[in-house]
């Protein structure tokens, strides 16, 4: 499965889920890896859509799902023409296509640790994928264990000024933690062989 399917099957998943954000976002990192993939198109507007007008995109995303398995290619175009009728306008929602994956990331800061983990594996590495969203979004970490493997990726991947501003904050929760302790030598001494 190539990347961008991979990233339209998480999406997809994110809007039956109701993570409408999520889905916005993966639909777009589908459009990335293949800007002219009408599914991900689609999903792109529907799940933009959703984020106002619920009922109505999951209706048409439901009507699409039964269009793409009775006719195939031409599911794309009935959706679109369904809407280029309603009020906003086709215009509107088609400025979702010239969005580039940045300002998508924008609307959403935050990206749970559980997803940040299934972008990494859609993109291959948590390098990419932490360079993807570091500009752009935060990680949202709620469970100790996860917040150590995290940090233990950052150093690994050379982000040690990164790993080591979440260790600082941290600190106060988990002073006397020995795997914290552990990786705030980790960095320090690559600081001090530099």
């Amino acid at each position: 499965m190539n990347s961008a399917n991979k990233y339209k099957k998480i999406a997809k998943n994110s809007f039956l889920k109701r993570d409408y954000t999520y889905a916005l976002l993966n639909y777009s990192f589908a459009l990335k890896e293949s800007n002219e993939d009408g599914e991900a198109k689609l999903g792109a507007i529907l799940s933009e859509m959703a984020l106002d007008q619920e009922e109505e995109a999951v209706a048409l995303f439901d009507f699409y799902e039964v269009q793409k398995s009775e006719v195939g290619q031409n599911a794309e175009k009935k959706i679109e023409e369904i809407l280029s009728s309603v009020d906003e306008g086709f215009e509107h929602l088609n400025t979702i296509f010239n969005q580039n994956i940045d300002e998508m990331m924008d609307e959403s800061d935050t990206i749970n640790y559980d997803d940040f983990l299934c972008h990494i594996s859609v993109r291959g590495s948590f390098k990419e994928a932490f360079e993807d969203i570091m500009f752009s979004s935060k990680v949202l970490i709620n469970e100790k264990e996860n917040l150590l493997d995290f940090i233990d990726k950052l150093i690994q991947n050379d982000f040690k000024e990164i790993a080591f501003n979440y260790i600082e904050g941290a600190a106060d929760l988990f002073p006397d933690d020995e795997k914290f302790k552990e990786l705030l030598y980790e960095i320090s001494k690559d600081a001090i062989e530099n």
